[in-house]
């Protein structure tokens, strides 16, 4: 039985499980039921241009984002590779850069293992996505549990679970969120003294974000710094006290070892090592960062264009850069007070080589190049894990988190929020071009219609409608006249579809593509569609017009003003 102060702490500890839960499962809620278009499958953005492997195709996986310019997201590899774990099939050949995403073989490894704990025969999207949330959830309640302990509010936990890099990697099917979370419970695992729960979770959380060797690596560095103060020089080369401390630290140089045979196995077996594929990672410390800042600040961001956008941009680098310099101030503040100290323990192990680590990785992503830094996801994702390290140095160090510090974190929170929201949130909207539905067409030819009375309703706000390379947006379309719309395979069928103005002349500068009725669509009913919208190459300023059209006929817009909607807009 728990007693009453012992059930407090397990009911907060709860309670943010709890949430996380809630918080995870509304964000991909309101992700499927919009961009995702309400397939669970579509979560991890496959895309035609890399192809899916066969046996993916043999249990119905198929391409959501259609044409050789759209690329998908790198959830797709590691999705495929959590069923090919060794790489044996023809998986790796529809993967882009194989070493590199067979070296993050953590969460592929799994959600396998959990595929067959559960009696699946092949790991679904949908046991992928939930062990990816189980970790989370996981590593909330352990961060929460070692908060309490250390007498800090447990629901700080929150901050790394709610922040961007969490829930954006977590329902696009990276294995960042995963990485971040096994992180989480190797550290906690330490510091409370569960050395094999540690040594278990930090070798997956390296094998998820290989950045993360640096953890045990540090603190077998930190060990030896304190055994020569302890011991002096002597540990380093006689041969005895040597094999003592070998023998102590098992539970870090173990994992580091098996990281490497990982390591060796991919090299290998694929005949290129990761780091050869991984381009544009790295540069020159801050150029790339002052490159894509100055964008943002001055309006005109190369990847997202001018604007709002652009401005945001700027502000989530300005928030990367305040983040990384609480943690290397911290991170300096726990070398510094560690290294005087000649007392070994667990913890003071921890602080030494948590301090180190974090130097060394922050360090890294200033070096972060144009790959990570040309937007947010990129340098956020990375970087999310330091929102749970600011209040985690705080409880290893017993000090208070510092108000302003407090107040970062909820506002950091709220930011990410707010660009989670402009990749989740618009129902109705999505940039991923779907399979075409079923049509039932007619066997009589339409004739021409003389009236075009309709009505064309979108249930998205046109604030929401940003360019792309092909666009899809929800539309109402009702019919008002006396005579039925019906698709035909020829002319007299009735389209959806869409003209590009120029802004000046009203001149048609692009015809659109063309969006198919179900069926036949009588008069004084209405269907609701998925119209395709394809964006001009060319910058300019525009007019789009969404229209039906009955092929061979007229356009109704051309005929019925009425019955289009106009929407002004300048490509960039």
């Amino acid at each position: 039985m728990l007693n009453s102060k012992d059930r407090k702490p397990f009911i907060h500890i709860t309670t943010v499980m709890l949430l996380a839960l809630i918080a995870s499962s509304a964000v991909m809620w309101i992700y499927l039921n919009g961009p995702l278009q309400g397939d669970i499958n579509n979560h991890i953005l496959t895309s035609e241009k890399y192809g899916i492997p066969q046996s993916m195709q043999e249990r119905g996986i198929e391409p959501f984002m259609k044409g050789q310019k759209e690329l998908g997201w790198d959830g797709q590899f590691y999705y495929y590779i959590s069923n090919d774990l060794l790489g044996v099939t023809d998986i790796p050949r529809h993967i882009d850069s194989i070493a590199y995403r067979y070296q993050r073989i953590g969460l592929p490894l799994l959600a396998n293992i959990v595929s067959k704990v559960t009696f699946q025969s092949w790991v679904t999207p949908t046991i992928y996505y939930l062990t990816s949330l189980l970790l989370v959830i996981l590593a909330s309640g352990a961060a929460a549990l070692f908060f309490s302990e250390r007498n800090v509010n447990p629901y700080y936990a929150l901050f790394w679970t709610l922040g961007l890099g969490t829930q954006i990697t977590l329902v696009n099917g990276l294995p960042d969120a995963a990485a971040d979370a096994l992180l989480i419970l190797a550290l906690t695992s330490l510091a409370r003294g569960k050395l094999k729960t540690y040594g278990i979770t930090i070798l997956l959380a390296a094998l998820s974000r290989e950045a993360y060797v640096i953890i045990p690596c540090s603190i077998l560095l930190g060990i030896l710094v304190r055994e020569i103060q302890i011991n002096g020089i002597k540990v380093v080369y006689v041969a005895r006290e040597l094999f003592r401390i070998v023998m102590q630290n098992y539970v870090h140089w173990i994992p580091i070892l098996l990281f490497g045979a990982w390591h060796v196995y991919v090299r290998a077996h694929f005949n290129q090592s990761p780091s050869s594929q991984a381009h544009g990672i790295l540069g020159a410390p801050l150029a790339a960062t002052f490159d894509y800042l100055m964008a943002g600040i001055n309006g005109d961001h190369p990847k997202v264009g001018p604007g709002q956008a652009a401005h945001k941009e700027a502000a989530a680098i300005l928030s990367y850069l305040l983040l990384l310099f609480l943690v290397a101030k911290g991170s300096f503040a726990l070398v510094s007070n560690e290294i005087i100290k000649k007392e070994r323990n667990n913890l003071n192990d921890l602080r030494l080589g948590v301090g180190i680590a974090f130097i060394l990785i922050v360090g890294l992503y200033i070096c972060f190049g144009d790959t990570v830094m040309f937007h947010h996801t990129g340098f956020l994702k990375a970087a999310n894990i330091f929102i749970f390290l600011l209040p985690f140095m705080a409880a290893l160090s017993n000090t208070r988190l510092k108000k302003f510090i407090i107040s970062f974190l909820v506002l950091t929170v709220i930011f990410h929020f707010n660009l989670l929201g402009d990749r989740i949130a618009p129902l109705g909207l999505t940039s991923y071009y779907a399979p075409p539905q079923k049509v039932e067409y007619v066997d009589k030819q339409p004739a021409c219609l003389t009236n075009f009375s309709s009505r064309l309703t979108p249930s998205f706000d046109f604030k929401w409608l940003k360019q792309a390379h092909i666009l899809e947006v929800n539309t109402v379309f009702e019919n008002l006249s006396d005579k039925p719309f019906s698709p035909y395979q020829g002319a007299g069928t009735v389209r959806l579809s869409y003209h590009w103005l120029e802004k000046k002349t009203n001149k048609v500068l692009q015809d659109g593509l063309r969006t198919d009725l179900p069926k036949t669509l009588p008069p004084g009913h209405s269907l609701s569609l998925d119209m395709k919208i394809q964006f001009p190459e060319s910058a300019g300023e525009y007019i789009l017009v969404l229209s039906p059209v009955q092929e061979g006929c007229a356009w109704f817009y051309m005929v019925d003003p009425s019955t289009s909607i106009r929407i002004p807009m300048d490509i960039h």
